[in-house]
């Protein structure tokens, strides 16, 4: 289990607009998806390019302000019809995001010890 859990394995740690949760704190995510319709595939796909990188086709990954995660969240359902696709997205704390391992021509990270530079 993740160091940082609670055991709750729908939500983040904090609830959003808490005094843990605000500022320039930032999650690691994993955003999975299928999606049937070719139309709403690709207004998710642009939707979650414009948060996260895309690692294989239906999975994007990466780190976001945990500010902007609402509106990641909100943007990504309101481009899916529930009743007919799947959204799943993956909270990695910062172990989890150290001990995860890439093999082929999979894009890395930034190791949780170095800055990004943009």
């Amino acid at each position: 289990m993740c160091p940082s859990s609670r055991g709750d394995r729908t939500a983040p740690a904090a609830p959003y607009g808490s005094p843990l949760t605000t500022g320039k704190h930032r999650l690691h995510l994993v955003v999975s998806y299928d999606v049937v319709d070719d139309r709403r595939r690709v207004r998710l796909a642009k939707c979650l390019a414009g948060y996260l990188q895309r690692v294989q086709f239906s999975v994007f990954e990466g780190e976001v302000a945990e500010a902007l995660l609402p509106r990641l969240l909100d943007e990504a359902r309101d481009a899916v019809d529930l009743r007919a696709d799947s959204l799943r997205v993956y909270y990695l704390c910062r172990a989890c995001v150290a001990r995860s391992e890439f093999f082929g021509t999979a894009p890395t990270w930034p190791s949780p010890d170095e800055d990004e530079v943009l």
